[in-house]
């Protein structure tokens, strides 16, 4: 056993117990929330099996007969993989349904799935080295969705994973600081924490992903299955992984060269590739670059690539039809374009860890066909691949943000979860750039108001859809619907809150989010928040807890704001030590207001903010969270200087810091660069449609009249 995974625990906890498969299964928790641990039970020796049947490999293989996980109330860690007794933070392994929501739900489904994945991916067979923490994390990332899928086959986790892994660090994997996934520069504990990030967790996992579908099921697991057989109760590196599923790959998978020199262009060099592709007559040429980067020499990758066409619609097949090589300056796909065929689609179902940037007659097919009825056939998670493609695209300056809105557009008429989470995603991005008081902040508001029109009509606050995929969608409606003022939301919001504090009348799980955040922003009175707050000291779930932590930074309220931080480091405070950053990123995120507060705070107390958040590590997250939302010259050089005067106080967390601030800086370039042309799109699309949000409320009043009959197809 490697020395990490030892851990022992002495407490008065009491036990769920379940044998199956010749294993003692318990769940240890506080006399007082051990009833919420039915879930993690049930479903944990089914993760077991699921492993098993997959890879061939019982967990038996260790030598334990039980498995033990423990719930513990104080964790800074959101769980820890210690070789038959897992520990877990509270929020990650207890679940009650009538008091958490879905979303609760799915984390303790996949963060147990997650951590026991390791008990074969990191603790049966271990890296060698932390250079290459993917052979850990990647792999567990990976079964966190694709054990979990095979129980909660309604989830969706299999599309989940594009939008929650894949897409939000191929944003992360853009950065000039991004480390490649197998990196030899680790040799400091410095460097060792570094390594337990995005790119080890979800590019890891995406990267396996993708090569899971270019080997084919049955290839993969059959390689998988001697890996861990060949490497039990030993280390791996990376080579190790490659060349046991080599011996597994067959001639029929047409690989252009053996597995570590393809998967090695992945994972020794930072970034991904961006496809351009261009029509020539009835070809498609395609070529590739680094996104968002000059490096020199120019890095390239071999690439699986899958397509369909508007004729052929084949969206299902994942495997690779033809390989780019990094040897070749382009790539030709003869025969594709024949008079029938009036668009085309690169990266099939987001198979590929690729962006994708189509010439402009290709661009102007997809748009067109995106507003035909159903999407001409296109899927909700191709749908979502082109929101995503085209808005980074245009944040890299590949495309004009014209453009990109223009190919988008197609949302006012979607009600699909997917291609929204991938829009809110990008339009994150925009609003913390740009101050929200500004013109061009409340343009940019109004206009994805409009957007969302058709969307926000298929939800509502009364109906609970017992389908998951739309709770969790009704859930991201809302969030914004209220967020960007809607009358009708933010009323509807209010109201519940209103019997919740006077009638005590309970408020659905699911919505509890929206409903204290609003009823917490809408008004200065404090009353609203005073009685989360009070509800806060009382509350005996950590789920409640984290819901409340971060609705109460939605106040718009200056005094509560800066009470609020300090009690984040106050001695024997409410807040436990593990929510002391959250108690921040709650309040940088509600409002300017809190990022000015959050600023001035970081400035005056980072020493004790250090202390109670958790070490040099907690400060550099504040300070990077906080440099990401600085909208003002002014700020930026406050937070500089700050840095500057404080460099050895600091520490580790100094050089973090002057990365951070050149973040900021850019963000500051980025509004120059972009106001402009942001400005004169949103006035030009927007032109006579008025600005009162009001108008937009009587359309969803009528909506809310005709509930049952705009529900109806979800139902």
């Amino acid at each position: 056993m490697s020395t990490y995974l030892v851990a022992f625990a002495v407490t008065k906890y009491a036990a769920m117990t379940v044998s199956t498969n010749n294993i003692k299964h318990s769940i240890w928790s506080s006399m007082e929330t051990i009833r919420d641990s039915q879930y993690a039970l049930s479903v944990s020796p089914k993760l077991l099996k699921v492993m098993e049947n997959f890879t061939k490999i019982p967990y038996s293989v260790s030598g334990l007969t039980k498995l033990d996980q423990f719930s513990i109330p104080d964790f800074s860690a959101g769980a820890m993989e210690n070789w038959g007794m897992v520990t877990y933070r509270e929020t990650a392994i207890l679940w009650d349904p009538y008091e958490n929501s879905r979303r609760n739900k799915q984390r303790v489904g996949t963060v147990v799935a997650h951590e026991l994945s390791h008990m074969l991916f990191g603790n049966l067979v271990t890296t060698k080295w932390w250079s290459s923490t993917w052979l850990n994390e990647g792999f567990a990332t990976f079964f966190e969705y694709f054990s979990l899928a095979q129980i909660e086959n309604d989830w969706e986790l299999d599309l989940q994973f594009i939008i929650e892994e894949h897409q939000r660090v191929l944003v992360s994997d853009s950065l000039e600081k991004a480390k490649p996934l197998t990196n030899p520069n680790v040799f400091t504990p410095g460097d060792i924490s570094g390594m337990f990030g995005s790119i080890s967790y979800s590019k890891g996992g995406s990267v396996i992903r993708m090569m899971s579908l270019f080997l084919g099921e049955t290839t993969f697991f059959d390689g998988l299955n001697l890996y861990l057989t060949d490497l039990k109760f030993n280390s791996s590196e990376p080579e190790d992984l490659f060349k046991k599923i080599q011996e597994k790959v067959e001639v029929s998978n047409q690989l252009p060269t053996n597995l570590s020199a393809i998967m090695n262009s992945w994972t020794e060099k930072h970034g991904f590739p961006m496809i351009t592709v261009n029509k020539s007559d009835s070809n498609l040429i395609l070529t590739q670059s680094q996104f968002f980067s000059n490096t020199t020499p120019p890095t390239k990758w071999y690439i699986p690539v899958t397509y369909t066409t508007s004729v052929e619609k084949k969206f299902s097949d994942l495997k690779a039809k033809k390989w780019m090589l990094p040897t070749e300056s382009e790539t030709v796909i003869n025969g594709v374009w024949t008079p029938q065929v009036s668009w085309v689609i690169l990266n099939v179902g987001v198979s590929a860890f690729v962006r994708v940037n189509y010439d402009d007659a290709l661009w102007t097919g997809l748009q067109h066909a995106l507003h035909k009825e159903n999407f001409d056939g296109i899927t909700p998670i191709n749908r979502a691949q082109i929101v995503d493609d085209a808005m980074n695209l245009a944040r890299a300056d590949v495309l004009t943000y014209e453009r990109a809105f223009n190919i988008i557009s197609f949302l006012q008429k979607d009600n699909d979860y997917y291609p929204w989470q991938s829009a809110f995603n990008a339009f994150v991005y925009l609003r913390r750039r740009i101050d929200k008081e500004s013109a061009l902040g409340k343009s940019l508001d109004k206009h994805i108001q409009r957007m969302m029109n058709t969307l926000y009509k298929s939800v509502d606050f009364n109906n609970n859809n017992k389908r998951h995929v739309e709770m969790l969608k009704k859930a991201m409606a809302l969030t914004w619907a209220c967020q960007l003022s809607v009358s009708d939301c933010t009323s509807q919001a209010q109201a519940l809150f209103t019997d919740y504090m006077t009638k005590n009348k309970t408020i659905d799980p699911n919505l509890r989010s929206v409903v204290y955040c609003t009823a917490v922003r809408s008004t200065g009175k404090s009353e609203n928040w005073e009685y989360l707050w009070k509800k806060l000291e009382q509350s005996q779930r950590a789920s409640e807890s984290v819901t409340i932590i971060s609705a109460l930074g939605c106040t718009q309220n200056t005094n509560l704001l800066h009470r609020y931080l300090n009690e984040s480091i106050k001695e024997n405070s409410t807040i436990r030590r593990q929510d002391g950053q959250s108690v921040f990123n709650s309040v940088i995120s509600g409002s300017s207001k809190g990022v000015a507060i959050g600023l001035q705070f970081l400035i005056d107390h980072f020493e004790s903010i250090s202390t109670s958040y958790g070490g040099m590590n907690a400060l550099t997250s504040v300070i990077n969270g906080l440099a990401d939302r600085l909208t003002t010259k002014e700020d930026v050089a406050r937070l500089e200087e700050f840095i500057s005067k404080n460099r050895d106080k600091l520490k580790d967390a100094a050089t973090a810091a002057d990365t951070a601030i050149e973040t900021a800086k850019k963000n500051l370039e980025w509004v120059v660069k972009n106001e402009k042309e942001l400005m004169q799109y949103l006035q030009n699309t927007d032109e006579g449609k008025g600005n009162d949000s009001n108008k937009v409320k009587s359309t969803f009043v009528l909506v809310f009249t005709f509930v049952g009959v705009a529900l109806k197809r979800w139902l």
